[in-house]
């Protein structure tokens, strides 16, 4: 029920099953094929009957080596609430194209506080909203985190060097009261706020 192609055309990963038990089906033009079990990849902690969710591609390798994917529990049905109620992001895995073995980046233990992995362009480095925002560098290993409260979004500059974040904060009832923008420099290992705006409740 989704399908996804990678850049160079080569590989097309489709989302097969319905939300209880899916399947992530990659291959490509030669007949390769690669299934992942979305069961596979849950935590222990839940049972595999029932379980809503699904595996979903959040990247794949510029150089065509990798697809980088997630496994998600439950849903988001939007609205003005900060974060869903329930479910979330599981975790954060890269399987080798060319050999069909996957690795875990992120352990499916820690469940993001929102759902929020994005990798910039060139591939080089990815950030999740885990413990603020943790910004991974693939070429080095090393991570640097931003200290923020209720990541709303993340988005990347185009040349991989910039990483810009909403904030929010939010009532005890959990809707947004405001939100703020800002833009992480990575050569200089700093944000600035740009931009805060108050909702009119």
């Amino acid at each position: 029920y989704g399908f996804d192609v990678s850049p160079d055309a080569k590989w097309l990963a489709t989302t097969c099953g319905d939300k209880t038990y899916s399947l992530l089906v990659v291959q490509n033009k030669e007949g390769t094929k690669w299934v992942l079990d979305y069961k596979d990849f849950l935590h222990p902690s839940f049972s595999s009957e029932g379980v809503t969710g699904g595996l979903g591609v959040v990247f794949w390798d510029p150089e065509g080596e990798y697809l980088y994917f997630t496994a998600s529990v439950g849903w988001s049905g939007g609205g003005d609430f900060c974060f869903p109620k329930s479910g979330g992001t599981l975790g954060l895995f890269r399987l080798n194209l060319k050999t069909g073995s996957w690795t875990t980046l992120i352990d499916r233990t820690d469940r993001f506080p929102g759902d929020k992995v994005r990798f910039s362009s060139t591939g080089r480095r990815y950030a999740t909203d885990i413990n603020g925002i943790t910004i991974t560098d693939l070429q080095t290993g090393e991570d640097v985190q931003i200290n923020a409260n209720r990541v709303m979004d993340l988005i990347w500059s185009p040349d991989g060097t910039k990483l810009a974040y909403s904030t929010s904060r939010c009532n005890e009832e959990g809707f947004v009261i405001d939100s703020s923008l800002y833009i992480w420099d990575a050569l200089k290992n700093e944000s600035q706020l740009i931009l805060r705006v108050e909702k009119a409740l």
